[in-house]
């Protein structure tokens, strides 16, 4: 795997890793600082872990930029043929994860003399279950931080990838921004067996037992790898959260070797939890302090739910667990939410009791109404009301649970035939088959070869393969590929599963996504109305999966410049979702980004601002400084502020939008590519030309080659480029640069006339620059010609037309055409939001053509007025911290 973020910075040959003996402290005693040792491109700091197979070093990355990272290196002593393979293995399926609670790798590779090594994000934490009892966090706080692991890994079992080796020590807890972040690390670097059961991973070469055996599930230790499957993982969590609520392990007692606790774990199940608890002895109290509770107290919090959500989780039979992590996760949040709990058995006194828990307020206020009626008979038929409410909104509840739980098993069955076959792909990237260096794209070409024939008696199968393929396509911007990938999915469910099927809605969505990135709006927009109409007439409730549709709709509709049929979806979208999920929830977050993004008229700005700054402090908060929505979201709000012309602001933001994706994302990311043009447009406004080209230049060039030539978002930078190159003083380079673009532009645009206008607008600049007014006026009849045949312009764009006719006349030698240029100005004046930048582009106009007359002093005038404007966004010292 080869991370694009250091594309022409690695040198030919990577370095000898440092030399193992200068580390031979244990890991416990691993804290003092050693003597820097460079590596490539890296200067190691300190040993921060070690194991059977691998060391673990802190070291400062010198290039392309400066960052801490973790270096991991395989031991010599175990480089075996199928230790080489596990960490192929490994590399691969790490490329394949994204997710904010997985510990991310940037790179994976081996030294010159064969050695692997992966370089990845160095995660300041502390693992879990010091994390927690440290600072004595409750219950619920730590049932909130489980749901963040147990996201984490689902995700990853998505992706295909089972971890076998749930821990505390593999679970690192940080506070980022007042927020408590677990982040996964370690999948599959394992450890060996040493003859006893202690807290180490366990590996043998035969049978390949690995894991840590007290986390482990039955299958997983009597069976090792051979027959292991997503609920083996399940039961791993199980045992962490048992753990972290009652301070001891499933069994805890101690075993002479792994065969007693085999035997063990096949023939007993684990106390319930609170009993558990009830029976900690003298290290009790301590236990339950660590927990900011009694315990009492303790024990009483761990009664009913809790106990039957461990008790399902752990079962020795895995067709007995939760199907799936996400159902476990679904369980947890639940009972945190006061509702019904699949794991729970729903008697009537237990879907009673969780009813009062959430209606608190109305159910003791209707007690207190019931107690003050003197007839006791209307007070009894009051209550028997009230129970029997209770008791059809608890069973609603539970056929929801129900419900969720079949499609759970459904996604399950479906998630381990994807992690099979994937998993087979994986293994067999040999790197000595396909050279030194194996990357993503080709175990997923591989795995798009054999789908067919693997799969020709299942459908659901090659249709999850092919969308997991494609949805990996889609994140490493590699569109074309996603397409093709997304069309024979489609093809296998429409024929083989029929047209309404919600794997073949999935993949037609896939399909609409995925034109939606290519720039194809008004090819993705009927493939939405065909969906929603689909889900629309299906039975049930499908409201979630309708608001789903109607939000994208919302947005195809946006991008080709129809805001007001976007806006009322929009604001349709975020009022159901806020009645139905909360203000705070991601659903509604995206509303509000949505329709704020959709409001860019000078009469929506302050509404439009307003609601931009509330998503971005509301994303902050929640998914933390560098995830990737907290990017788009600081992307979105310097664009508007940019658009109002607030360009202060808007280069700060742009900047720090910029500096935080190339790290995250990556230098080629298309986001990327979208940042830097951003910031370019912004900093040329603003007259820093020379830093404007730089990055309005690199921006092309990496989306012509990782977008395409033609690709919307390509052409729309080289429009925005040309302006710049115009305004700087190079009409010449704008118009080679247009002629170039032309028939791209003329082709992709023929529906978006102010694109259309704006490319002919350009030349028209370039050739009246130079002086041939007659080539300009053929390039301005163009734009003219689109101008009259669109019902409704911009505002300003009449007093934008005057000017460019007034230029003409001016290179006809008119002298009172710059009067009417003048006028053109002024008209635009009162309109300056949504408009900024062509009232700039204007005065600078003014002030070359005064110039051209010899009125030094007023041209002096213009320019200090012009400058004014801006002087805080020219100051370097400014940054998003101020």
């Amino acid at each position: 795997m080869k991370d694009d973020s250091h594309s022409g910075s690695r040198p030919t040959q990577p370095p000898s890793a440092p030399d193992e003996r200068l580390f031979s402290e244990p890991f416990q005693d691993a804290e003092g600082e050693i003597a820097p040792q460079p590596f490539g491109r890296f200067l190691i700091q300190k040993m921060i872990g070690r194991g059977g197979m691998g060391i673990v070093y802190l070291a400062e990355q010198k290039e392309p930029f400066v960052r801490q990272v973790a270096l991991k290196f395989i031991r010599r002593a175990s480089l075996g043929k199928s230790v080489i393979r596990r960490f192929n293995l490994e590399r691969q399926a790490l490329a394949l994860m994204n997710h904010e609670n997985i510990a991310r790798v940037y790179d994976a590779d081996t030294t010159e003399d064969g050695q692997p090594f992966f370089v990845m994000e160095y995660v300041p934490g502390e693992r879990m279950d010091r994390f927690c009892d440290g600072r004595q966090m409750n219950v619920a706080q730590r049932l909130d931080l489980f749901v963040q692991v147990g996201q984490a890994i689902q995700h990853a079992h998505q992706k295909g990838i089972i971890h076998r080796d749930i821990k505390p020590s593999n679970i690192l807890v940080m506070e980022v921004d007042g927020r408590i972040v677990p982040k996964v690390i370690d999948f599959g670097v394992v450890k060996p067996f040493e003859g006893q059961i202690s807290d180490e991973s366990l590996h043998t070469e035969q049978g390949r037992l690995m894991g840590t055996p007290q986390y482990m599930s039955p299958e997983q230790l009597a069976m090792g790898d051979s027959d292991v499957d997503t609920r083996a993982d399940v039961y791993s969590l199980g045992a962490l959260l048992y753990e972290s609520l009652t301070g001891v392990l499933p069994f805890g007692q101690k075993f002479e070797n792994i065969y007693q606790l085999i035997v063990h774990a096949r023939k007993t199940d684990p106390l319930l939890a609170s009993q558990r608890v009830r029976e900690l002895g003298e290290k009790g109290p301590e236990i339950a302090k660590a927990r900011g509770t009694d315990l009492r107290t303790l024990q009483e919090q761990l009664k009913g739910d809790l106990d039957w959500i461990l008790r399902k989780a752990l079962a020795k039979e895995r067709d007995d667990r939760y199907p799936t992590v996400t159902s476990l996760v679904d369980d947890i949040q639940r009972h945190l939410r006061n509702q019904p709990v699949s794991a729970g058995k729903p008697t009537y006194t237990y879907l009673l009791s969780k009813f009062i828990k959430r209606h608190k307020v109305a159910f003791f206020s209707a007690v207190l109404a019931g107690i003050s009626l003197v007839t006791a008979s209307i007070g009894t038929t009051y209550a028997m009301l009230q129970a029997q409410k209770a008791e059809a909104d608890a069973n609603i509840q539970r056929q929801r649970a129900l419900s969720a739980l079949a499609q759970s098993e459904i996604a399950e069955r479906r998630a381990n035939t994807v992690n099979q076959f994937l998993t087979n792909m994986l293994s067999s990237a040999d790197p000595a088959e396909l050279g030194r260096e194996v990357r993503v794209t080709d175990v997923l070409e591989k795995a798009s070869q054999d789908a067919q024939q693997s799969f020709a008696e299942d459908p659901v199968g090659e249709v999850g393969v092919r969308r997991a393929i494609a949805q990996t396509y889609l994140g490493l911007g590699q569109y074309s590929k996603a397409q093709a990938e997304i069309e024979q999915a489609l093809n296998r469910a429409e024929r083989d599963l029929g047209p309404t099927h919600t794997d073949t809605l999935a993949t037609l969505e896939d399909k609409a996504i995925a034109l939606f990135y290519q720039g194809e709006y008004a090819k993705s927009e009927p493939i939405y109305r065909e969906i929603l109409e689909k889900w629309q007439a299906l039975p049930g409730d499908n409201q979630e999966q309708i608001l789903h549709v109607e939000n994208d709709l919302g947005m195809v509709i946006k991008f080709q410049g129809r805001l007001e049929e976007a806006i009322p979806i929009y604001r349709e979208v975020l009022a159901q979702r806020t009645q139905r999920y909360g203000e705070d929830d991601g659903l509604t977050i995206e509303s509000m980004n949505n329709l704020a993004m959709a409001l860019k008229s000078p009469e929506h700005w302050a509404e439009a601002e307003s609601l931009m700054r509330v998503v971005f402090q509301k994303v902050r908060k929640v998914k933390g400084e560098n995830h990737p929505w907290t990017l788009a979201t600081l992307n979105n709000l310097a664009h508007l502020l940019a658009e109002r012309g607030d360009y202060r602001e808007s280069i700060i933001f742009h900047r720090e939008a910029l500096k935080r994706r190339t790290e995250v994302l990556g230098p080629n990311h298309p986001q990327t590519y979208q940042s830097m043009s951003a910031l370019s447009s912004a900093l040329a406004i603003t007259e820093q030309f020379p830093e404007a080209i730089q990055l309005g230049e690199a921006a092309l060039a990496g989306r012509e080659q990782v977008l395409k030539p033609d690709h919307i978002d390509t052409l729309i930078n080289a429009l925005e480029l040309a302006e710049t190159y115009n305004d700087a003083g190079n009409p010449q380079k704008a118009l080679a640069l247009l002629e170039t673009k032309k028939a791209a532009v003329l082709k992709a645009f023929a529906d978006k006339p102010n694109r259309l206008v704006q490319f002919w607008r350009e030349q028209t600049a370039g050739y009246l620059f130079q002086h041939k007014a007659e080539k300009a006026q053929i390039t301005w009849d163009q734009a003219r010609a689109i101008m009259k045949s669109v019902d409704r312009r911009p505002p300003w764009q009449d007093a934008v037309t005057q000017a460019y006719d007034s230029w003409l006349n001016w290179e006809r030698g008119e002298v009172k055409a710059l009067a009417q240029i003048y006028q053109a100005a002024d008209r635009l004046e009162p309109e300056l939001e949504g408009a900024e930048s062509h009232y700039v582009r204007l005065q600078r106009l003014l002030i070359q053509l005064e110039h051209q007359a010899n009125h030094t002093e007023r041209a002096q005038e213009l320019r200090k007025k012009l400058d004014s404007r801006w002087p805080a966004a020219r100051t370097e010292s400014t940054s998003f911290a101020d």
